[in-house]
């Protein structure tokens, strides 16, 4: 019956890794074989010298007439040791060096990465910085032109044109307002300085008072009167942050919806437009993020989905994107306030046969 030959261990290893114990080993006895065999060479040498003497007969005649073939005798064993020892320096060197070379390429790839890093921070630190300027340059060119206009035309203009200009103005520099805000609010979240308050709302409320002052045209769709723990003024910095989103990359008509879904209350703004890329759900929340690269978008600062969702949870809610019914959806969750309050009614803006509808599915 045949055997199966047994398994052949491949103790081969590259030159350029670092060796292996295999390897070290057969450095080590190359070193021995080289140097017991160069150590031979003395006492051969010594004894044909000696027994070139025409009064030495034999070996040992030699070593009476030369002891110093004694010491000769001991190069192969001594210079055998000396060479198995530096083998196993050699090895150890080489796997020294193998280390470092590996600890080196490591430090290496690490700075590129540092490096790609640095230049892609630089690149959003100039975009952004291009961003805001734009931002802030759009409001406070209007600010200025009217208000020269104010100044240099004041006897010809109307009180009614004056009136329309100084809202103009008032507009404009609340647009710059909020983006300062949304900047403000952003490095405070940053360095964790930034703080709350938490008082009981009505969130239809702070919603209606936010659409009345929006310059948006927003529809209802199904408002309910919740309560909700949180701070009034940052609430309406997340509902602006929301209304504008909306209507800056949103579809045509935007709508908005308070009501209450198990123990959290929902603020929802809602427009027909096409969405968020799934792949870019979360990005969108990232500071400087944004889901599209269509250059027709006009570009935003790109801090107000991420500055309103670090309010939230602030708050102990949270800011949600999802698709639903047709419709692109932002919510403010919250918190519910559950206690016993007067019939009022359900809705602070006018509902419709389609709130019916949504809140069906909502």
């Amino acid at each position: 019956m045949a055997v199966a030959p047994a398994e052949v261990r491949d103790h081969s290893c590259d030159a350029a890794d670092a060796p292996c114990a295999h390897r070290q080993r057969c450095i080590q006895v190359r070193w021995l074989v080289a140097a017991t065999l160069f150590g031979a060479m003395f006492p051969v040498v010594g004894w044909l010298v000696a027994m070139s003497d025409p009064g030495v007969a034999d070996f040992a005649s030699a070593h009476r007439s030369q002891p110093v073939l004694y010491i000769v005798d001991l190069a192969p064993l001594v210079l055998g040791l000396t060479g198995f020892a530096l083998g196993y320096f050699h090895a150890r060197l080489l796997k020294t060096r193998h280390l470092i070379e590996e600890t080196v390429h490591t430090r290496t790839a690490e700075l590129e990465h540092a490096l790609e890093d640095l230049s892609a921070t630089q690149a959003e630190k100039d975009r952004f910085v291009a961003s805001v300027s734009h931002e802030l340059r759009t409001p406070l060119t209007s600010v200025v032109g009217l208000a020269h206009t104010l100044l240099d035309s004041s006897d010809d203009i109307s009180p009614t044109d004056r009136s329309e200009l100084l809202g103009l103005i008032a507009s404009e520099s609340e647009d710059v307002a909020a983006i300062v805000e949304d900047l403000l609010v952003a490095a405070r979240v940053e360095s964790g300085q930034l703080s709350v308050a938490a008082n009981d709302l009505m969130l239809d409320e702070e919603l209606c008072a936010m659409v009345e002052a929006c310059k948006v045209e927003v529809e209802p769709l199904r408002i309910e009167p919740v309560m909700v723990t949180g701070d009034a003024v940052r609430i309406h910095q997340i509902v602006r942050n929301l209304i504008t989103n909306a209507h800056r990359y949103g579809g045509e008509s935007i709508a908005v919806a308070v009501y209450a879904e198990d123990d959290t209350a929902v603020l929802a703004v809602l427009d027909d437009g096409d969405g968020v890329p799934d792949e870019k759900a979360e990005c969108i929340f990232a500071p400087f993020g944004k889901a599209h690269d269509d250059p027709q978008r006009t570009e935003s600062v790109g801090l107000g989905l991420a500055v309103s969702r670090n309010l939230a949870r602030l708050m102990n809610g949270d800011v949600r994107y999802r698709k639903r019914d047709g419709w692109t959806s932002f919510e403010l969750h919250l918190p519910l306030v559950t206690q016993e309050r007067d019939d009022r009614s359900t809705a602070l803006l006018s509902t419709t046969e389609e709130t019916v509808t949504y809140a069906s599915t909502a």
